[in-house]
């Protein structure tokens, strides 16, 4: 006993010394690598596009259908027609079994079905045990193409809509954040809000009318990812699908948009302790190469939390904010960049005017070496292992693809990190951050600071919040 008590002590010795001697800035790794799985792609008669990836870790099969859809689609007076399509879709229960049997079935085998909805896409998903694939296959396949849309469900989907609607303003960190991305988008699809008139006005056959619209197989996506051999999956497949006929031409969805600035200052009274800040613009689609120096640029402004420089100066030396960040997004069509601060009424003036002066010292200053090295290799390890598994690969591998982007983006995104160089963070952050044409938006008790607020930096109109009804 003696001995090995002897023993793990030299051991513990050697291991602190070790580490004494050779301190984590001096350990060598081997470079992370993106390790992206063989996908096998075919296309059926019908014109499904099928994306298969083995995986035989787990005895589970994941499947997903991507149809072309999604809010962009919706029409100005039907706004909020997607989601709930996608609500009641699986719901209502399908031709082959109600929606409380559905339910029932489905608990049983620990098996869900779901369906949801993006700006450009409905999609209906599958999870369950390999062994019970063949069974729920149907069900999966019954709810995508054929569901019952039960109408006492459906209204209760549509009153639930309603209810979030009547709800929406009691976050004032959700009001700015909604009515902020309408400042930005305005009448464009992209910034659509949803409002008791559009949602009231949606029946149940308009939901079944859209329904047939979008799910067509022309350009829609199959992703699999399990444990199933591929000569069997194409058989299940090819029995699953055989009814699904194409209807000639894919639907096609505009996301066009004009790259317009002009500097907006805006508030909205609300009654709450904390005040919240959004600034900012459009920022520039993915595609841009521009994309991945102003990530970093952004990671060093405030999108890297606590090493961030909106963080330590505004949060942690000022003591004026719990919660602020930065942050950039971009999509086939512009997206938005800009900065997020929550703080106290009376700290809003210095809040706004140091992240003023923080978006003009990225965008004027070169920034330091150390800020540019934590930034990037943060981001690329950060990247690797943001898909940890083979069906969050495969399905970030059909989303670029149905952005139009080359098939070996996500290769193309880490080495476009790599490449980076801290001029380019500057370059970029000076092209893409336009202060002279910044959006601000204020929620909270802002009369109580309109005067400070405007003699500081101008007039701001008031915004008024729809009523609930």
């Amino acid at each position: 006993m003696k001995m090995i008590q002897n023993l793990l002590i030299f051991c513990l010795s050697i291991s602190i010394n070790y580490s004494l001697d050779l301190p984590h800035t001096k350990l060598s790794y081997p470079e992370l690598k993106l390790e992206i799985p063989v996908v096998s792609q075919f296309k059926m008669q019908n014109g499904l596009k099928v994306f298969y990836i083995k995986d035989s870790t787990l005895p589970i099969i994941k499947m997903a259908l991507f149809v072309k859809g999604g809010s962009f689609t919706d029409s100005k007076s039907t706004i909020g027609l997607s989601g709930l399509l996608s609500s009641s879709q699986r719901d209502g229960g399908n031709h082959l079994m109600s929606a409380t049997n559905l339910d029932q079935f489905l608990e049983e085998r620990g098996a869900t079905i779901a369906a949801s909805s993006s700006d450009t896409v409905n999609e209906v998903s599958l999870q369950c045990l390999s062994t019970d694939l063949k069974e729920i296959m149907p069900l999966f396949v019954s709810t995508a193409l054929n569901p019952s849309f039960e109408r006492k469900r459906f209204e209760i989907q549509r009153k639930l809509a309603l209810e979030g609607l009547r709800r929406q303003n009691d976050e004032a960190a959700q009001v700015v954040r909604r009515k902020f991305n309408k400042l930005i988008y305005k009448d464009h699809v992209a910034g659509n809000e949803a409002s008791f008139a559009t949602v009231s006005s949606i029946d149940l056959e308009k939901v079944k009318e859209e329904h047939k619209k979008r799910f067509r197989p022309d350009g829609a996506q199959l992703l699999v990812v399990g444990d199933i051999a591929l000569n069997q999956l194409k058989v299940l497949l090819n029995k699953s699908f055989s009814k699904w006929k194409p209807q000639g031409k894919e639907n096609t969805i505009d996301t066009s948009m004009n790259l317009d600035f002009a500097s907006e200052r805006q508030y909205i009274e609300m009654d709450t302790p904390q005040l919240n800040i959004r600034v900012g613009h459009k920022s520039l689609k993915i595609s841009n190469p521009d994309y991945f120096p102003l990530l970093i640029a952004d990671y060093i402004l405030g999108g890297g939390g606590f090493n961030s420089r909106l963080m330590q100066k505004v949060r942690t030396e000022m003591g004026l904010a719990y919660s602020i960040y930065s942050y950039v997004w971009g999509d086939v069509y512009y997206g938005t960049m800009g900065v997020y601060c929550g703080t106290k009424t009376n700290g809003a003036v210095d809040s706004l005017s140091e992240i003023l002066n923080q978006i003009n010292k990225v965008r004027d200053e070169k920034v330091t070496e150390a800020e540019f090295n934590l930034a990037k290799n943060t981001m690329i390890n950060q990247y690797v292992f943001k898909f940890s598994s083979k069906y969050q690969v495969a399905s970030r591998m059909l989303y670029f693809q149905r952005k139009n982007l080359p098939d070996n983006f996500m290769q193309l995104y880490l080495e476009s990190l790599k490449k980076v160089t801290i001029e380019d963070v500057q370059g970029a952050a000076k092209k893409y951050w336009k202060p002279e044409s910044l959006k601000i938006l204020l929620v909270g008790k802002v009369s109580t600071i309109k005067d400070a607020l405007e003699t500081k930096f101008g007039k701001f109109k008031e915004q008024k919040l729809e009523k609930a009804q």
